[in-house]
């Protein structure tokens, strides 16, 4: 565990798991307008979360939770995330679940089937997040659950070979600042050229966005926009100044050159936090450099884990109480202590010192698609990159890896 309990928290936890009070509790009078009104009645909800750092998250934000609703138990379940979907098709009907978390790709899928419930109040819940954490529960202009965490690239710089004042704030101005760092197997910039992950900034210049700006619209890809041919015309440059080919630039070849000091930048996401901090690496994390003429920074893919309340659940406005108090700053430090993971709400955290950067980035970042296609489209998008980076006619590759899917005729 990351972070010992405190002896309060432990002990309301306790409290939280030893059952309900044998007194019918008074009611939570507010003078907050904006505070739920919620049953006087002891009842439990039930949430699913994958078991480890999550669960416990959960187990900790409900013994918060019971300490201002005593009458409200929450009964946190660990469920394995294969086969998640299936379970709660089937299940969810029986009343057995009340709220559960999955990755966004799966809030259309689970909204389609009438499985899920919208977030209670829209423009608050909007409010408290960063936009793209918004768009990532979004669903046909309706927000879906909420967003509990986010990932999202950006650039890692070592603190050893480059200081902060040093980072370059443009593409070009890495370009420059590689050349002239490279010496030997030192490297001033690597990026896993293949990944679609990390190369999404460059088709996504200027706020061109495959699938369109709301990330809805199949037959939007805008590849040969002339944002899209700019921006990976700038990605096809830095080959030249990085010096590597797309072979030597494999993901793991990436995050080795990182991990062993011999890279001063480079662009990763949070899930490389634990290795680089194992090989003793002082690191910073800082949004990605500019597009000419631009003085904010590069966009990115961003993923998120969304908590969302059955439409099954007996007691929806208690459930999604809980869910939203998940989004409190409170909560969010203690999910991003936790589990490492990136909080969704733009809050100021004082520790770990890398978070300021990522919050940066997430001010401009952009949700991954969850239509169908997009999983298809990301995955070629990749290697579409490597061949681009090696020196592959640009235009002609745009224009030809990925075919719109035909649109279903209208019925008659």
């Amino acid at each position: 565990m990351k972070r010992l309990i405190p002896i309060l928290l432990a002990a309301l936890l306790l409290t939280a798991c030893s059952g309900f009070p044998e007194e019918e509790p008074s009611p939570s009078a507010s003078a907050d307008p904006d505070e739920p009104v919620l049953t006087k009645r002891n009842i439990e909800l039930t949430v699913w979360e994958n078991p480890g750092a999550g669960e416990e998250f959960i187990q900790q934000a409900a013994a918060v939770f019971n300490q201002k609703y005593p009458n409200i138990r929450i009964r946190c379940v660990a469920v394995e995330p294969s086969g998640l979907l299936s379970r709660i098709a089937s299940e969810s009907a029986s009343g057995t679940v009340d709220l559960f978390t999955v990755p966004h790709t799966d809030i259309r899928q689970l909204a389609d089937a009438r499985l899920v419930l919208p977030a209670r109040d829209q423009a608050k819940t909007r409010s408290a997040i960063f936009p793209a954490s918004a768009q990532t529960a979004t669903v046909n202009g309706i927000l879906y659950g909420y967003p509990v965490s986010a990932e999202t690239t950006a650039l890692f710089y070592n603190k050893q070979l480059i200081t902060e004042d040093e980072l370059p704030s443009t593409w070009a101005g890495l370009a420059d600042f590689a050349k002239g760092f490279n010496d030997g197997d030192r490297y001033g910039f690597v990026m896993p050229v293949g990944s679609a992950y990390a190369a999404a900034p460059f088709i996504s210049a200027r706020n061109n966005r495959p699938f369109g700006l709301n990330g809805e619209n199949e037959q939007t890809l805008n590849l040969e926009t002339s944002a899209a041919l700019e921006g990976m015309s700038i990605f096809q440059s830095l080959r030249s100044a990085v010096g590597l080919s797309s072979e030597e630039l494999s993901l793991h070849s990436v995050e080795s050159l990182f991990a062993s000091g011999k890279a001063a930048l480079c662009i990763a996401g949070p899930w490389n936090i634990a290795r680089f901090t194992a090989a003793g690496i002082n690191f910073g994390v800082a949004p990605l450099p500019a597009f000419p003429g631009e003085e904010v920074g590069s966009s990115s893919l961003t993923f998120a884990r969304v908590m969302l309340v059955s439409a099954y659940s007996e007691n929806p406005d208690e459930a999604s109480a809980f869910a939203a108090h998940l989004l409190t700053e409170e909560m969010q430090r203690l999910r991003v202590e936790l589990t490492g993971e990136l909080p969704s709400v733009d809050t100021a955290l004082r520790s770990p010192s890398y978070i300021a950067g990522f919050a940066a980035q997430m001010r401009n970042a952009f949700a991954y698609t969850s239509l169908p296609a997009a999983y298809g489209f990301w995955e070629s998008f990749g290697d579409v990159c490597a061949r681009i980076w090696d020196g592959a006619n640009m235009k002609e590759e745009l224009s030809s890896f990925w075919q719109v899917p035909e649109s279903e005729p209208e019925p008659e």
